[in-house]
């Protein structure tokens, strides 16, 4: 399943190119590259810093939907995504939408016991 968040106005504003864009992101790196080449994308814009994802434009975020990209609310993840934090892939839940700041806590949790 391909996934496209939409970029808080905090971090993209009205006066951003990336303002209504959003991320392009899944489970499946293949996947995801093989949708990116659909949107004609660049391979060299793939990030893989927190999750791996291409940042999408509007207009290219528009395209994405209209090409089947399911979308999700900014800030939350389905629970078949994997975030990387400290270098380590880490599955952020089961069964329900996990905020970033949710997947910290639960990170901290778990390097207390």
């Amino acid at each position: 399943m391909i996934y496209i968040d939409q970029y808080p106005e905090w971090i993209a504003g009205p006066q951003s190119m990336w303002h209504l864009g959003g991320h392009l992101l899944t489970t499946d790196i293949q996947e995801l590259h093989a949708f990116a080449g659909r949107l004609k994308l660049r391979l060299d814009w793939f990030q893989d810093e927190l999750f791996p994802h291409y940042d999408l434009t509007k207009r290219k975020r528009e395209t994405a939907i209209n090409h089947g990209a399911k979308e999700i609310k900014p800030g939350h993840l389905p629970a078949d995504m994997l975030i990387k934090r400290q270098g380590i892939w880490v599955p952020i839940g089961i069964g329900k939408n996990v905020t970033d700041s949710e997947m910290i806590r639960e990170l901290e949790k778990d390097r207390v016991r």
